[in-house]
């Protein structure tokens, strides 16, 4: 039977073997053979599905591989009872997971592939065809015949040719790979005579390839013609004289702008010199300037002086003659009050003599009234 599988697979197999290994001899403190005895008594033969109406999709399956191996990483409860935390358990994995590394790369993938075989009835990953022949055959035969089909094999591995490459695959994947695979040596794409590795291919085209478009040195003078990097040094030897009438013509042009340049210097030169005179004046009128400034200033400060005692004078007057104006109003008004408390008092001593004539006189009346009543009554 052939045991050839689909490199690609068998190899993730193996790796993910090797992180399942490293836990279950973590977690249950066993050597790496009895975790391996263990886990191969877990899932070979696989477990046939439960009676189900969903039984065939429960067949075996690569799929129904892989969740086997998630179960068996799973950290139970009584597991993590031995370590004092999560962190701990994860050292000791990655710790045998270095250790399992270290093993002879063979084994894992003989384990790989006799998981694939049970995993893939329908034989979409691994070959498993019987290419020993009938009983009648000669032991000749049967291995001519099991070479002819090793050697036909879509599953058959097979290394990169292209140097530098260390990728193993499956015949069948041979095509896709050669397509990929960064070191591959094509024809450059820009068309020289070069054969570059894929994953040099833009460095090569964007650097030393000679048919990269690069400009003309004399460009800027006015040459025009296309070129490329590795025909630059035959267009400069077959444009000489083109390119020489190019450089007389800037040339001429450089003297016309190097003899406007001179004018425009000597103008500047003039204009920096009656600059510098301006300049000279102008210090000399801020010097007046200052000058005058601090007369001004010794002025303000001599009137302000000047200003303060003539305030001080008048201020001084006009309190006197305040004063004298203010006890000649208090006199003044002293002989007012004075002359009204005593007009007042003649007033009351009149109000009350009249007061008395009144009482007098009204006495007079009642008695005249009193007479005439009698008169009256005695008539």
């Amino acid at each position: 039977m052939c045991t050839y599988c689909d490199v690609e697979t068998q190899q993730a197999i193996a790796e993910r073997l090797t992180r399942t290994l490293a836990v279950i001899s973590s977690m249950r403190k066993m050597s790496l053979e009895d975790a391996e005895q263990t886990l191969c008594n877990k899932l070979l033969p696989p477990q046939p599905p439960k009676a189900t109406k969903k039984a065939a999709a429960a067949a075996p399956s690569l799929q129904t591989l892989h969740e086997a191996l998630a179960q068996a990483e799973s950290v139970k409860a009584k597991g993590l009872a031995m370590f004092s935390s999560k962190e701990e358990l994860e050292r000791r994995v990655s710790t045998s997971e270095k250790e399992i590394r270290r093993l002879p790369h063979v084994r894992l993938q003989k384990f790989a592939a006799d998981l694939m075989s049970s995993y893939d009835p329908n034989r979409e990953y691994h070959c498993g065809a019987c290419v020993g022949g009938g009983d009648d055959m000669s032991p000749g035969a049967t291995a001519s015949a099991s070479e002819r089909h090793r050697l036909a094999c879509i599953f058959r591995p097979l290394a990169c040719r292209n140097e530098g490459c260390v990728a193993m695959y499956s015949a069948r994947a041979e095509a896709v790979h050669d397509s990929e695979c960064p070191y591959k040596l094509l024809p450059c794409i820009r068309g020289c005579e070069m054969q570059i590795q894929r994953k040099a291919m833009t460095a090569h085209a964007d650097g030393p390839c000679p048919n990269k478009p690069v400009d003309c040195p004399f460009r800027g003078l006015g040459c025009t013609t296309p070129c490329t990097q590795g025909g630059l040094e035959r267009h400069l030897s077959e444009a000489c004289p083109a390119h020489l009438s190019l450089a007389l013509g800037a040339l001429s042009q450089q003297q016309v702008s190097i003899q406007k340049l001179q004018a425009a210097g000597a103008a500047a030169i003039g204009a920096v010199d009656e600059l510098a005179s301006l300049r000279a004046r102008v210090i000399a009128l801020e010097g007046g300037t200052e000058d005058l400034r601090k007369t001004v200033k010794q002025s303000e400060a001599d009137l302000r002086e000047a200003l303060k005692v003539d305030l001080k004078k008048e201020i001084a007057q006009s309190a006197s003659a305040s004063q004298k104006e203010q006890r000649r109003l208090d006199e003044a008004l002293g002989k007012l009050s004075r002359a009204h408390a005593a007009s007042e008092k003649e007033s009351r001593g009149a109000v009350g003599k009249l007061g008395a004539a009144h009482d007098q006189l009204v006495q007079t009346v009642d008695a005249v009234a009193r007479r005439l009543a009698a008169v009256a009554d005695g008539r």
